[in-house]
């Protein structure tokens, strides 16, 4: 309940931030970037991906007008705009964007971590279509090029390596069937903080006067 209530302010924040950046600069103005991609992490921690979708599309708007569709600058949104759409079941989409992420893994200024973010997600996709030594393949890739990060991010390691060991476990017959079962139990996490949210909440301590996160990471880490 405390953090559906940390991501429900960090959700009003973000899009207070938006609105006076649209007011300041207009709708389509470089300076949104960042904001949208903000609101699009905390829209989707908080289950609803469709808005996440629109704000990380919004993001990419803007980012291919001012750097072009195939610059780095855009992985962000594109890893964004991909796990949402695997989350509503829209495989097609998050292929495409997975693939943006991943079609030249060595171009200058690539970050490693987010290709490795995109081979994850491809691997997914590749065992939710049976294609089990493809995905394993993929798994593999994923997880070695985000182990070799200097620092990489903890909590995308082990999604990863749980994946990996998990494709390791299953038979090629049965990979198929497990994958798509993943994937409900990977968002299940969603439905659990929507339910906290319609419970009745008690009232905050008006001496509480902590700041909410500025963003979805900020947020988890404050409720950690």
């Amino acid at each position: 309940q405390k953090r559906a209530m940390q991501l429900a302010e960090a959700e009003a924040t973000q899009r207070r931030a938006v609105a006076l950046l649209e007011q300041l600069y207009g709708p389509d103005h470089p300076h949104l970037q960042a904001a949208l991609d903000n609101l699009g992490e905390v829209l989707a921690l908080r289950g609803d991906h469709q808005a996440a979708v629109d704000a990380y599309q919004r993001s990419l708007k803007i980012g291919e007008l001012r750097f072009g569709p195939t610059h780095p600058e855009l992985d962000y949104a594109l890893i964004g705009l991909a796990e949402s759409a695997l989350a509503l079941g829209d495989l097609e989409q998050a292929r495409r964007a997975f693939t943006r992420v991943t079609r030249d893994p060595e171009a200058e200024g690539k970050q490693q971590d987010l290709v490795a973010v995109g081979y994850f997600g491809e691997a997914r996709l590749l065992a939710a279509e049976g294609k089990a030594q493809p995905a394993r393949e993929r798994a593999g890739e994923a997880r070695a090029l985000m182990a070799a990060q200097p620092r990489p991010d903890a909590g995308e390691l082990e999604r990863i390596e749980t994946f990996y060991q998990n494709l390791q476990a299953v038979t090629p017959a049965d990979i198929q069937a497990a994958a798509q079962r993943w994937l409900v139990q990977e968002h299940r996490i969603v439905a659990v903080l929507r339910e906290s949210e319609a419970k009745p909440e008690a009232k905050p301590d008006p001496t509480d006067k902590k700041t909410p996160a500025r963003s979805a990471k900020a947020g988890e880490k404050a409720s950690n």
